[in-house]
């Protein structure tokens, strides 16, 4: 009886899994082949990296009950502050990125647990924090460039690489 009812978890787990696998296939055979080529793949990747990485944090977020709506601004930031660290030295864009990114999220965390403030009040309010402080560091510029070295880590097979942790990260 134990047995059965592993095999049934087990079952209802996998079901999306197979679902998108059915859908994949169908699509594939309905569009004659043209659904896989490596230069579709590739553009699929490049289009969805951002937004996956993005999703699978809210995802975590609303699974806890909880809502970020600076999430934007903190990507914003946490990627001005990785390209300034990355024209000292372009290994420095990664750490710095992340760390930002983090630690803005740790005060969200903070505010909202210890605080005893509503997720949603404590990331609307960050989000205009930051969204300033995003403007102040790029002096009104509205962009900024980094080193020309860093286009040599825009490959695909890294996307794919960093979106199949993110997944596997996620999943678990």
């Amino acid at each position: 009886m134990k047995n059965s009812g592993a095999k049934a978890k087990t079952i209802k787990n996998g079901l999306p899994f197979i679902g998108l696998i059915s859908v994949i296939v169908i699509l594939e055979i309905a569009s004659g082949g043209q659904l896989l080529p490596s230069r579709n793949i590739s553009t699929l990747v490049n289009e969805v990296f951002v937004l996956m990485i993005g999703a699978s944090a809210m995802v975590f977020l609303m699974a806890q009950g909880n809502l970020d709506l600076s999430m934007m601004a903190n990507l914003a930031v946490s990627c001005v502050l990785a390209v300034k660290a990355a024209q000292v030295n372009p290994l420095l864009a990664i750490p710095v990125g992340i760390g930002v990114g983090t630690g803005i999220g740790a005060v969200n965390g903070v505010i909202n647990a210890k605080c005893k403030i509503d997720s949603f009040i404590t990331t609307i309010g960050m989000s205009f924090v930051l969204t300033g402080l995003v403007t102040i560091l790029l002096d009104n510029q509205g962009s900024i460039a980094g080193p020309m070295e860093m286009l040599s880590w825009n490959s695909t097979e890294l996307r794919i690489g960093v979106l199949a942790c993110v997944a596997a990260v996620g999943y678990i």
